[in-house]
């Protein structure tokens, strides 16, 4: 099973090349929106991994041919259909009728509306087999009205038992679900959120330790990270316009104090927080690969 990482900014494509080329034991794919940005397609593009797109958050309003265009430039393996939620099902057949008439390098993936209730997803799933489709992913499911792990606990068995696929995606990935949709032979999953770490920069002073630097700077980087604590606490105060900016600029001028002072021991908070979020990512998922 592969966790896919959801990307679309350029610092979120430099950790997880980091995390490729460190051999950690991490296996991942990408997913990525057709609305990103040129740079960060140039990026994507040369990412050795498989790679899925689809039309994104932000809908394009162009038509399947350009999307599909898109899709192809972007170098993916997997190309989503967009999302109707009125009519999924003749969304699904009219993507595929355009598909069909080109020359794609890409697999062309339906993806059933998300939030739906199980008995609508076998459904749905039925209308999109029977229309030709042979990858088919469940969209994203609500995490307000259902338990996930017992949501896909039924309803992947029952897939497989009916529909018997060959591949199958859901939206819906987390760490402690991993173990569930490796047991259930799970083909991939997006993982949205990961790109997560503490914004008062608290981990910078363990991995300061770590490295055995000294504590004079500790101790000079420790009293700056309390004062740009309190700072973005107060962002969060009622308070006014122009106090709000004060602050702003305060906590900018600490942040740039801190980085020089790492600067002084050959890091950075931008390393550090690379470092940060990529032990994280290691530890959620290279441990339990292993298992």
């Amino acid at each position: 099973m592969l966790p896919f990482f959801v990307v679309t900014q350029p610092v979120e494509a430099e950790i997880l090349k980091l995390l490729h080329d460190y051999g950690v034991g991490v296996r991942f794919g990408l997913l990525t929106y057709a609305s990103t940005s040129k740079k960060f397609k140039n990026l994507f593009k040369g990412f050795p991994v498989v790679k899925i797109a689809m039309e994104g958050t932000h809908y394009l309003r162009i038509t399947y041919p350009q999307l599909f265009d898109i899709y192809e430039n972007l170098g993916v393996d997997y190309g989503m259909a967009s999302i109707d939620y009125k009519n999924p099902v003749e969304n699904a057949e009219k993507a595929l009728q355009f598909y069909q008439k080109g020359n794609y390098s890409f697999k062309l993936v339906g993806i059933m509306p998300e939030r739906a209730t199980l008995a609508k997803y076998l459904d749905l799933y039925k209308k999109f087999q029977d229309i030709g489709y042979r990858y088919i992913a469940v969209g994203e499911v609500s995490v307000r009205a259902y338990n996930l792990h017992d949501f896909f606990a039924e309803l992947i068995p029952e897939i497989q038992k009916h529909y018997s696929p060959e591949w199958l995606f859901t939206f819906n990935f987390q760490p402690q679900l991993l173990p569930l949709f490796q047991s259930l032979g799970l083909w991939g999953s997006a993982y949205r959120g990961w790109y997560t770490y503490d914004r008062n920069y608290s981990f910078v002073l363990e991995y300061l330790k770590e490295y055995g630097k000294t504590p004079y700077i500790r101790g000079k980087i420790e009293k700056a990270l309390q004062v740009y604590a309190k700072g973005r606490a107060l962002l969060k105060s009622p308070i006014s316009l122009k106090e709000r900016e004060e602050i702003k600029d305060r906590i900018e001028r600490i942040r740039i104090i801190v980085d020089k002072l790492l600067g002084l021991s050959g890091l950075s908070l931008k390393e550090l927080r690379h470092m940060h979020v990529m032990d994280r990512l290691i530890e959620n998922l290279a441990i339990k690969e292993a298992e």
